[in-house]
C-alpha cells in the first residue's frame, strides 16, 4: 500500500524552483502541521510517493535537505529510496539523486558543488 503526497498543495501556485533550506523546512513544517509525520508513514505503508508537478523546473539541495535531510540521514540511501518514491520530470529525478548523496557526504566534492 502507498500513501500519495502531492507537494503541489503545500507550494505556492506560482512556484517553478524550490530553493532554500528555510523554505524545505516550512513545507516540512506544512506536513506536521497536516498530520504527515515521515516516521509514522513509514510504518503505515510500503512506499511514500511524493509528486512534484510539472511546472517545477528545479530543485536545489538546500530545499531538499531542508525536507528530507533527517529522514535520509536515519533511512539512509538504500532505505531511503525503498520506502520514497518521487513522481516527477527525469531532470528533477535527477537532481534528486545527487542530493540524497550530498545528504549522506556520499558525492564528491564536486558533485555537491555542482548539484
Amino acid at each position: 500500500m502507498e500513501k500519495v503526497i502531492n507537494l503541489n498543495d503545500f507550494l505556492i501556485g506560482t512556484e517553478t524552483a524550490l530553493v532554500g533550506r528555510d523554505n524545505g523546512e516550512n513545507v516540512f513544517d506544512k506536513f506536521v502541521k497536516a498530520g504527515l509525520l515521515f516516521e509514522d508513514l513509514e510504518g503505515k505503508y510500503d512506499k511514500i510517493v511524493i509528486e512534484i508537478p510539472d511546472r517545477i523546473v528545479s530543485i536545489n539541495k538546500s530545499f531538499f535537505l531542508g525536507l528530507f535531510e533527517t529522514v535520509i540521514a536515519r533511512l539512509k540511501k538504500d532505505g531511503f529510496y525503498a520506502k520514497y518514491d518521487f513522481r516527477t520530470t527525469d531532470h528533477i529525478k535527477q537532481k534528486i539523486e545527487s542530493h540524497v548523496d550530498a545528504a549522506l557526504l556520499n558525492a564528491s566534492q564536486k558533485d555537491i558543488l555542482n548539484a
